[in-house]
């Protein structure tokens, strides 16, 4: 930027000089001129005095009308003023003629320039202002009447409503009676080089004095013109001259903010400059900041305009422009990126403007003459804005002096941003220095403190690997306690909810209804902890990432309709409906973990049978939206999902609480737990396990309306593809197990002492059908194998009930013998993985292995050898169920 800023600064440098060159040139050809005029001036002296032009008639003439000159003077004066005035002093005699203005067409043809004024004694003040007044061809009154039609216009009373209102206003405020405007036309010319306005107060002009006036005119013809040329060409001059000067010294004003790094400086220099340049009194530039305009620096002149300046200093502390072109003229000249000049102010004062504008104009005490307003420019593009006024006198800027003034202000805005980098530069410069300062005083300290800190890391660090090592270990210590804790709570707990249910069989008849009710208390309240205890451990696995998920391909609607029919006697109970609500497009097939899908399913149904007083639930099957998955999952859902929803009409969850609903232990409200029960896992089991499918839970509820728990699953293509291969493989190994073991159970019952024996020849061939297709159990013989004979003893009791004939064994080797030394015994239940391993490596292959595990590990029981895999402890209907299916 400052290089490029560089360039523009020496281009503005080169202009100038050019500039000066051809006004030098200029000034050369206008002397020229000039010589000629005076040459011509002096032929016309020698004329006079040769006798070659009668000027003794012309003595007479003007003597008659007792003028002062001889008219012999007239060719002798070369500058118009002169002439003008030597007109003046002709006419002053004249009784009957109060004023004048003598006019003369300006070069450009466009306007009559008052040359010559005089008025009354009362109105010398307005003498100042009609100097040079400009009265425009365009605007129709007495004087361009004159002019344009050549003819000598007469104004009164009578007919001064035919004319402008600056005509009537000059007519009534100089107390005028009677007005001449007379054209003056060179008889070598067909246009009139001007007009003179002479006017009377008291009446009528006379004759004679108009007369004498067209005479001394007449005689001023030929003068007048040279002497019109020959001012043009001086004040052509002169105006080159001061053009060259005006260039010099913006030359000097380049040179010398171009060496100037202070940017508050070069702004203070700018303003000034260009107010002694043009003779403006009050400069302001405003500099933008984000989208406003922000006063930067004022200046005035004189001292007597420093008032003015506290005050618009003190005005712009407290405002800013917007950048708006209703905001004011700076706002205007900034986005318009012109120049605004507005010769006389007079002429808009009464137009409507910003608040901001008019506040100026009333701290600059009234009407301001003349005002100009500069974009100041970076490249050609703006970055402030430098107001002038002036209030003395009107500034007539030229077209070249404002071509000027615009090539200096993006001059001037290059520098202030070159100033303003430098600036910002040295003061980082300054930062930086400051900071190696500090940083010099601090490198001996943190050298110090280095050995120290290696020291505390090295110690932090063996301290935080103990920790971690007993976090470890701990760990390991919580793993290995509720694993214990598992075996040991419900190894007795399914002792006594076991023998609790046979108590309440009561096949004896011979309880009283109290003691059954007391057996059911008893059944109920044990398998409520029992669901505690299965919860406490779910939420450990998923906490530790130990949970684990088998994907399999699930008939979703058959799955959620097995889990319905679990509830519809409960539902019925409490009067409530339960309702499947299927929609279109849904698959009939999905890839999850059917065992964990369904505890998710119960345990929502669950909470809403809870809550629920009156009413209903609605399970709804859907297919989602893209927009909904995008506003509960966490990233873009890139394959299909399933949405199943539990809705109730039960008592609802308030705004507040629905933050931690699925938070673990907690609840909607601590009364929760008193009036209804639960421990507040079953949601936070819930939402881990959706996490664990790759998948979420939300909720929608209001209190007192009810509740509507969403829970969102993958179809999961990429999974379907490897799970369904999977699928069909174990289904051809399933149904060869299910042949296979309906062999072996005939193989068993043929074996079978009972069998064999006389008395059971005479049973029909029905019976033994059934006996063989499984379709009744009685006499199956089967081996127990457990290290709680607790347990162990009140499975076989519940199964000696059902028919079976029953071994048990405690230990490995026991169940070995046993198995090998019975021949009839084809079937072991075994307890645990390495146990499973242990005998299907010492018994006959065709045994039947049934494995249990108290760890939800079913699917590595059966990859270990064991035909059928059972949760531990053993449900009776469930081994009863699963050596149905094997017939």
């Amino acid at each position: 930027m400052a290089a490029e800023n560089a360039e523009n600064t020496n281009l503005v440098i080169e202009m100038l000089k050019h500039e000066i060159e051809y006004l030098n040139v200029t000034v050369r050809l206008v002397k020229g001129e000039l010589e000629k005029e005076r040459s011509h001036r002096k032929i016309l002296q020698l004329q006079l005095k040769s006798g070659s032009i009668d000027t003794d008639q012309l003595e007479s003439d003007i003597e008659s009308m007792n003028a002062p000159v001889h008219s012999k003077d007239m060719y002798s004066l070369l500058e118009l003023e002169e002439l003008l005035k030597y007109f003046e002093e002709s006419i002053s005699g004249l009784s009957s003629v109060d004023g004048f203005l003598f006019n003369i067409i300006d070069s450009s043809k466009e306007n009559l320039i008052c040359e010559r004024i005089k008025l009354p004694p009362a109105y010398y003040g307005v003498e100042a202002m009609y100097r040079n007044y400009k009265f425009p061809l365009r605007q129709f009154d007495a004087n361009v009447h004159a002019f344009r039609d050549q003819v000598t216009i007469s104004v009164d009373e009578s007919n001064l409503d035919n004319y402008s209102e600056s005509t009537k206003t000059r007519f009534e405020r100089w107390k005028m009676e009677k007005m001449l405007v007379i054209p003056i036309i060179p008889n070598d010319r067909v246009d009139p080089i001007g007009t003179l306005m002479v006017f009377s107060q008291d009446g009528n002009i006379d004759s004679n004095s108009v007369n004498y006036i067209e005479k001394l005119l007449q005689n001023l013809l030929v003068p007048l013109s040279n002497a019109i040329k020959f001012t043009s060409l001086k004040r052509r001059e002169n105006n080159i001259k001061q053009i060259e000067e005006e260039h010099m010294r913006f030359l000097r004003f380049v040179v010398e903010i171009n060496n100037l790094n202070n940017v508050e400086l070069i702004r203070e220099i700018v303003c000034e400059e260009f107010l002694s340049s043009f003779n403006f009194d009050v400069a302001s530039l405003f500099i933008q900041e984000d989208d406003k305009l922000k006063c930067c620096k004022t200046v005035v002149s004189e001292d007597e305009y420093n008032d003015i300046q506290s005050q618009w200093t003190d005005y712009f502390c407290n405002v800013d422009y917007e950048l708006s072109l209703k905001d004011g003229s700076p706002p205007t000249c900034f986005l318009q990126n012109a120049i605004q000049h507005i010769p006389d102010t007079e002429e808009i004062i009464h137009l409507p403007m910003s608040k901001i504008d008019r506040d100026i104009i009333n701290i600059m005490g009234g009407t301001p003459h003349t005002m100009l307003c500069l974009p100041i420019r970076e490249h050609y593009h703006p970055v402030g804005v430098l107001w002038m006024f002036s209030l003395k006198n009107p500034v007539k800027l030229t077209d070249q002096q404002l071509k000027l003034i615009e090539l200096l202000c993006v001059f001037v805005g290059a520098e202030m941003a070159n100033a303003q980098l430098y600036t910002t530069v040295e003061r980082q410069n300054i930062e930086i220095e400051a900071l190696n300062l500090d940083m010099s005083a601090t490198v001996n300290e943190l050298e110090e403190h280095k050995n120290n800190l290696q020291y505390l890391v090295n110690e932090k660090t063996y301290d935080i690997t103990l920790a971690k090592n007993e976090a470890e270990r701990a760990n390991a210590a919580k793993s290995e306690f509720l694993a214990n804790m598992s075996h040991e709570l419900r190894t007795p707990l399914n002792s006594m909810l076991m023998l609790t249910k046979l108590i309440l069989n009561d096949d004896e008849k011979n309880l009283t209804p109290n003691q059954l009710e007391y057996a059911k208390i008893i059944y109920e309240s044990g398998q409520n902890l029992l669901q505690l205890i299965n919860d406490i451990l779910d939420i450990s696995k998923a906490e530790s990432g130990k949970m684990q998920i088998d994907l399999l391909k699930i008939n979703l609607i058959d799955h959620l309709n097995s889990i319905i029919d679990m509830y519809k006697i409960s539902v019925h109970k409490q009067q409530l409906f339960l309702r499947l609500d299927l929609k279109q497009n849904i698959p009939t097939f999905i890839y999850s973990d059917p065992q964990r899908l369904e505890q998710v399913i119960v345990n929502l149904l669950s909470n809403a049978m809870k809550f629920t007083n009156k009413g209903g639930i609605t399970i709804t099957i859907y297919s989602p939206l893209n927009s909904e998955l995008s506003e509960v999952l966490p990233v873009k859902a890139s394959t299909e999902f399933i949405a199943i929803t539990v809705e109730d009409t039960g008592i609802g969850i308030s705004p507040e609480k629905q933050k931690n609903i699925f938070d673990a232990f907690m609840q909607a409200d601590g009364s929760i737990s008193r009036n209804y029960g639960g421990t507040g896992l079953g949601l936070a089991i819930s939402k881990e396990i959706c996490t664990l499918l790759n998948g979420t839970i939300t909720l929608e509820s209001s209190e007192g309306q009810g509740s509507k728990f969403t829970v969102y699953l993958p179809v999961d293509p990429k999974e379907a593809s490897k799970a369904d291969s999977e699928s069909d493989d174990q289904s051809l190994l399933l149904a060869t197990k299910e042949q296979v073991e309906k062999i072996k159970i005939e193989d068993i019952r043929k074996e079978m002492p009972e069998i064999n024996k006389p008395e059971q020849e005479s049973e029909s061939e029905e019976q033994k059908e059934q006996i063989i297709t499984g379709e009744h159990i009685d006499g199956l013989p089967i081996l127990i194998l457990d290290n709680d004979m607790r347990n162990a003893y009140i499975l076989a009791n519940q199964l000696r009930q059902k028919g079976m004939h029953v071994e048990l064994a405690d230990s490995v080797e026991l169940a070995i013998n046993k198995i090998n030394e019975i021949e009839y015994i084809h079937i072991a239940m075994i307890k645990g993985i390495g146990n499973i391993k242990k005998i299907k490596s010492n018994v006959a292959e065709d045994t039947i292995i049934i494995g249990t595990d108290n760890n939800n590990d079913l699917k590595h029981i059966q990859e270990n050898g064991a035909s059928i895999s059972l949760q531990y402890p053993v449900n009776p209907e469930a081994l009863v169920a699963e050596l149905h299916q094997m017939d």
